[in-house]
């Protein structure tokens, strides 16, 4: 499967507890998505892959009611 959409984010997950978690809630709205953190990066960087459009708003709604601060970063 070829994935050509990805969304990046940045967030307060410090754990791989928490990053399970929070995946499989994501995993579970969106079963079509690709999901995988760098949590050794300063930003707790979360990346999603999709073959067709991520709904930044959805994900973003989810962290905000797990207590999750999460931001899109924008390209360079």
């Amino acid at each position: 499967m070829a994935y050509r959409m990805v969304e990046v984010f940045a967030t307060n997950i410090t754990n791989i507890k928490e990053a399970k978690a929070f995946e499989g809630f994501i995993m579970k709205r969106f079963p079509t998505y690709r999901v995988n953190f760098d949590l050794e990066d300063c930003d707790h960087i979360l990346r999603i892959e999709n073959q067709m459009e991520i709904d930044s708003s959805i994900v973003e709604e989810i962290a905000h009611a797990m207590n999750i601060h999460i931001k899109v970063l924008e390209d360079i």
